[in-house]
């Protein structure tokens, strides 16, 4: 669901997406594309993709063997640091001017393609998957409630019992968190699955 105005024949933008993968997928517990690639759009606007990282736990031990500090690393972070630092990547700033490198997303550019990754928790993955295929009009429809309709006159397509929250899909009466797992979050929606290209 790109904002970017110049947009790149699919093949190329792919070729781009397969050489990021070969780079960053042993760190990541998975790797999905999103966006219009993942729809096969003809044209693409930048790459979009969802990455779960992989996370490693060290710990530091005293001379009577208790642990004294743990520390957790996100290796895929680590990695596109790295990759950026090399000159492999380069960060990309947002219109206003600010770049996007947090835990959550990082924009960035490579081999001269665009690329958006989002980088969510796995319990999550589906929902961010789902959302940022897109298009937008469908993604718009996923967040208004059964009953109602977006401000383009669509259906909604969020259960009542289900709502979003912070980046989750939460039980509207418990406020439970909702997994959704990474290659589908239509069934916490109780939606019939459709392929990314038969979304509109």
């Amino acid at each position: 669901m790109s904002s970017t105005a110049t947009r790149l024949p699919y093949a190329v933008v792919e070729a781009a997406a397969c050489r990021l993968f070969d780079l960053i997928g042993d760190a990541c517990e998975s790797i999905m594309l999103a966006g219009s690639m993942r729809r096969r759009a003809e044209s693409v606007g930048d790459g979009e993709a969802v990455a779960v990282p992989k996370l490693v736990t060290y710990e530091q031990r005293d001379l009577f063997g208790e642990i004294v500090t743990t520390t957790t690393v996100d290796l895929l972070w680590a990695r596109l640091d790295t990759l950026a630092d090399d000159g492999l990547i380069v960060k990309r700033p947002r219109r206003d001017g600010k770049l996007v490198w947090g835990p959550l997303a990082k924009a960035f550019a490579f081999d001269g393609v665009p690329f958006d990754l989002y980088t969510p928790e796995k319990e999550r993955a589906g929902w961010i998957v789902l959302v940022r295929t897109g298009p937008a009009a469908f993604a718009r429809q996923l967040v208004v409630e059964v009953g109602h309709r977006t401000k383009d006159g669509r259906p909604g397509l969020m259960p009542p019992t289900v709502r979003a929250v912070d980046g989750w899909l939460v039980d509207r009466v418990s406020g439970r968190r909702l997994e959704t797992p990474p290659r589908d979050a239509f069934a916490a929606l109780k939606l019939a699955y459709l392929e990314p290209w038969e979304r509109r």
